[in-house]
């Protein structure tokens, strides 16, 4: 989507219609970083600004805004991860990857949250939509809470663990055992970018 391909954009301030008439800046939004950029922008517009403002509660108002650069801020941790020409795994270059997998993480809730305040809707059913993103959000919980994250009624049914000899900067192997029937599961996670 390009943004020039309209004049403006019509907006709903209490039951009224409103065209604000050329105030989005020209942007191409390919990224992440994009479209946050634009929400940002637009929220910025003095007549939208005054609308929610004036209407959220100033806890809403805070986390719009703490969403926004939670984004924004994420985004440039993701951004630096593909920077990384490799990652040696052994010398403690595992962090890159607890790091990669939080940003996404951390950039779906504040996703999440700025949906709900500005649709004022209570639930976000994105994920049966798009199951890449809870796909993301299971690995990172298994990954990153591996240790607590299996146990059941106080008994460890499975052990999570990234294998360390698979590690590259493109993705690795995450294994589980199951200690229940004594099976052991492997998934390879890609950390490409499309």
């Amino acid at each position: 989507m390009h943004t020039d391909d309209f004049d403006g954009f019509v907006v709903t301030i209490n039951g009224t219609t409103h065209y604000v008439d050329g105030t989005v800046p020209d942007k191409t939004l390919n990224t992440v970083s994009d479209y946050n950029s634009l929400l940002r922008d637009m929220i910025n517009i003095p007549t939208i600004h005054e609308h929610y403002y004036s209407n959220l509660s100033r806890e809403h108002w805070a986390q719009l805004c703490a969403a926004m650069d939670v984004i924004r801020d994420s985004q440039r941790a993701i951004d630096k991860y593909q920077e990384i020409d490799q990652i040696d795994y052994i010398h403690g270059d595992a962090l890159y990857i607890y790091g990669l997998l939080n940003a996404f993480y951390l950039q779906q809730d504040a996703a999440t949250t700025i949906f709900k305040i500005i649709l004022k809707k209570k639930e976000l059913n994105y994920f049966d939509d798009y199951p890449e993103i809870n796909k993301i959000r299971r690995i990172r919980d298994d990954v990153c809470h591996a240790t607590d994250r299996n146990i059941i009624k106080g008994k460890i049914i499975a052990q999570i663990f990234i294998s360390p000899s698979t590690v590259t900067k493109n993705g690795f192997l995450l294994s589980k055992i199951h200690h229940v029937r004594w099976k052991s599961e492997s998934c390879h996670n890609s950390c490409r970018y499309r």
